[in-house]
């Protein structure tokens, strides 16, 4: 019974994970250097804090949530929500890789 559980909440963690990507890009998007000022070697003061403040907590939470998601994928060998899991984690990289690519 309990596998079966895991297997129906897989589809509800990968949705949370793309409402949570989509924060994270709109949340870090404030500190984004506009591509002007990027050209320039330009960024702003406090940059760092804002993101820390408020993109860093949703990041941090969504992987203490995925560690836990792998960790009970590992535990009792749930497979096909591994393969949910792996979804998310490459839905992840692209958006840190988004965030990375608009910072100076």
């Amino acid at each position: 019974m309990r596998p079966a559980m895991t297997q129906r909440k897989a589809p509800i963690l990968l949705v949370a994970n793309m409402v949570g990507v989509g924060l994270y890009l709109w949340l870090s998007s404030w500190t984004w250097t506009p591509p002007i000022e990027r050209g320039l070697g330009l960024d702003s003061a406090g940059n760092d804090i804002v993101w820390g403040l408020t993109a860093l907590p949703v990041l941090a939470t969504f992987f203490v949530l995925d560690f836990s998601w792998v960790v009970v994928i590992l535990c009792r060998r749930q497979w096909k929500s591994g393969r949910t899991w792996l979804l998310a984690a490459m839905i992840w990289l692209v958006a840190l890789a988004i965030d990375r690519a608009n910072h100076s």
